[in-house]
């Protein structure tokens, strides 16, 4: 058994034992990700819900 690194693009780093041989590169981890840490983008839907609704309303008719 080897002990590898995964790096995060946030800088850490986290060890590991396994049989691959070469450090991994990951692009998220639990420190960055926006569920872990609460800072989720809320999208506001109703803007898409109107133009939705402009677009196809003659064929909801």
């Amino acid at each position: 058994m080897n002990k590898i690194y995964f790096s995060c693009i946030c800088n850490n780093k986290y060890n590991l034992l396994s049989s691959y041989n070469k450090n991994i590169s990951i692009n998220i981890c639990s420190q960055c990700h926006p569920y872990y840490t609460n800072k989720k983008k809320m999208n506001n839907y109703s803007e898409k819900i109107k133009k939705f609704k402009n677009k196809y309303n003659d064929f909801f008719r």
